[in-house]
């Protein structure tokens, strides 16, 4: 019996390889403006956080699509995969709030720049930035309702498979 996943879930996947896919072109991109030019003493915090941010949403998003396709469409969430839900859900928790705190002050830092100017690329990666977020807290809304999609699913096909016994 092959169930198909709800809109819901296939956007979750989608969600998932591309926050996946951003986090390791950001990463990449940190990797190399710091090897082209090292940051001041100033900076490094601030890059640090968020090599680390990005880091922690690329692991995440490998353990989600990991539990997608080994427990997905019906099979319940127990053991190490129940406790990885669970510490992903924490992870993507961080990374909301992180990813919040980066986007606000970037929005009130470029709402005060010079109306007059050209230069877009704050903007531009602040929308980029504030998709990335929108995209995360729809995977997070998710992550809290995996388990319970998985059992319900579970319980259903139990039920499906016990009334087919017997009948022709």
């Amino acid at each position: 019996m092959l169930m198909t996943l709800p809109l819901k879930w296939k956007l979750y996947r989608i969600f998932n390889y591309l926050i996946f896919i951003s986090s390791l072109i950001v990463l990449a991109l940190i990797i190399i403006a710091w090897n082209a030019r090292p940051p001041g003493a100033s900076d490094r915090l601030f890059i640090y956080l968020l090599f680390l941010l990005f880091l922690l949403m690329a692991f995440y998003c490998i353990g989600n699509l990991f539990l997608m396709s080994r427990n997905f469409p019906d099979k319940i969430l127990y053991g190490y995969k129940k406790v990885f839900n669970i510490i992903s859900i924490t992870g993507n928790i961080i990374s909301v709030i992180g990813l919040a705190i980066f986007i606000i002050p970037g929005f009130i830092s470029e709402s005060e720049v010079d109306v007059n100017s050209n230069d877009y690329i704050g903007e531009i990666i602040l929308a980029v930035l504030l998709l990335l977020w929108i995209a995360d807290a729809f995977i997070l809304i998710c992550q809290f309702q995996v388990a319970g999609f998985l059992k319900k699913n579970n319980t259903r096909s139990h039920e499906l498979m016990i009334e087919s016994i017997g009948t022709d």
